[in-house]
């Protein structure tokens, strides 16, 4: 403990922004520097305006440094489709990401070639409130098409799973793939909320890619 004469003498200091003030701390508290604690009575810095206190030890801070806020990261923006599979990839050294990545930038390609011209065609991009994506956005004439692209072997079917037929189901090669389905229609109102206007169609496309671009060419056509 410091003695009064000490605690009279350092009283009259006053820190170089006029707003550190050295005195005996009545409540004590913990050091704004260094997180020591101050005990009660104990000579010590305050800062009234701040509401903040250090040790003696510390002394008084000097003019407070702007608190700049961190610049959020600018969002990635993919040229080229497959990108994200491909950084999926990598990161989980899984096969099966590097084949979608190869069929997404096979598509890449077609859309670029046969999209009607003036139409705008957009790669990996996020999906609002979600951290999955949407591999392909084309913005045509005809609207804004959610084109997920599929590599997939086999017959493409749809079946029905009861007798009455009342619910049919898509299945690829034998392999029940409704989920997809599924999950693409659950793309169109985050999209249609984003694009906030009703009168613009949000089509959700399905393109299985096969070992050739035949068969999708029907898309192009809806798209013009």
């Amino acid at each position: 403990m410091r003695s009064r004469h000490e605690a009279q003498s350092l009283g009259s200091l006053v820190s170089q922004s006029m707003t550190w003030e050295a005195k005996p701390l009545r409540y004590g508290g913990t050091c704004d520097a260094c997180g020591a604690i101050i005990d009660k009575r104990e000579v010590g810095w305050h800062d009234a305006i701040l509401k903040k206190v250090r040790c003696n030890a510390c002394g008084p801070a000097s003019e407070e440094a702007p608190t700049i806020e961190p610049e959020a990261p600018a969002p990635q923006v993919d040229p080229v489709g497959g990108s994200a599979a491909i950084r999926e990839a990598r990161s989980r050294r899984d096969p099966k990401w590097t084949k979608d990545a190869a069929g997404e930038y096979l598509m890449d390609l077609s859309l670029h070639q046969h999209v009607t011209e003036g139409a705008v065609i957009l790669t990996d991009r996020q999906v609002p409130g979600a951290k999955s994506n949407i591999d392909h956005i084309v913005v045509a004439p005809s609207g804004v098409w959610i084109i997920d692209a599929k590599v997939w072997r086999g017959k493409i079917e749809y079946k029905s799973t009861s007798i009455f037929g009342l619910e049919s189901r898509l299945f690829v090669g034998g392999k029940d793939r409704t989920s997809a389905v599924e999950a693409i229609f659950n793309l169109v109102i985050p999209v249609a909320q984003v694009i906030g206007d009703k009168s613009v169609p949000i089509n959700p496309a399905l393109v299985p890619r096969l070992r050739s671009t035949v068969g999708v060419r029907s898309l192009w056509v809806k798209m013009s």
